[in-house]
């Protein structure tokens, strides 16, 4: 099992190799959660994934339902690192939100399974409201809609799709790539990200593009 001694180091290395090991854990802590479900998963099967210590499981997380959170919240920040990266500094604005897409049903194909697993737990035990949306992640997810709104705004301003209230037209995105993505994470083998891709243009951003689009 590993360990966390070390010898020597600052503060600030000791805080590296810390968010490390719990990086290590939640990645550990998805795989258990894909495999197994929530109910059945325990801290004793993450901890053997990630070869540590139950103990030390315990000195980042209280119990399973708090890691199961977290391993949400880094899903989370992973998305919004890419999307920060790959679709905000996109210059045409109908390009950046073709590339959104793209980048969600990308994400999702990635940890479809997390999903599928949090999605099928059972009300006794599933992940409420109250802690899956963390206090953090709502905040983030209100940030998020509104960069998305902007890019929409771009693209207006830029005569790339119709003039509409930018904030609805991102909610409406969004609401149609959670459908797609909820009723995609049903099949066991998805058509390929370009299909799929082109397929949410079809039906949603092809009909608000300008006519010169």
């Amino acid at each position: 099992m590993k360990r966390f001694t070390q010898k020597g180091g600052g503060a600030s290395r000791r805080h590296r190799e810390k968010m490390a090991h719990r990086a290590e854990i939640l990645a550990a802590a998805e795989r258990v959660f894909k495999k197994k479900g929530l109910e059945a998963a325990k801290m004793e099967d993450i901890a053997r994934e990630a070869e540590f210590s139950v103990g030390a499981l315990y000195t980042f997380f209280r119990n399973k339902h708090e890691l199961c959170s977290a391993v949400l919240g880094m899903i989370a920040n992973e998305f919004i690192r890419n999307f920060e990266l790959n679709v905000v500094s996109v210059d045409d604005g109908l390009d950046a939100l073709r590339e959104l897409v793209r980048l969600r049903l990308s994400h999702m194909r990635a940890h479809r399974d997390f999903f599928r697993m949090m999605l099928a737990a059972k009300p006794e035990s599933s992940i409420s409201p109250d802690m899956v949306l963390l206090k953090d992640l709502r905040v983030m997810y209100d940030d998020y809609v509104g960069k998305v709104s902007k890019l929409f705004q771009k693209a207006m301003k830029q005569g790339r799709i119709k003039r509409m209230d930018p904030l609805y037209a991102a909610l409406a995105l969004e609401g149609v790539l959670n459908a797609f993505s909820a009723h995609w994470g049903a099949y066991e083998k998805p058509e390929a990200l370009e299909k799929l891709t082109g397929i949410v243009w079809d039906n949603y951003l092809s009909h608000i593009a300008a006519k010169t689009v």
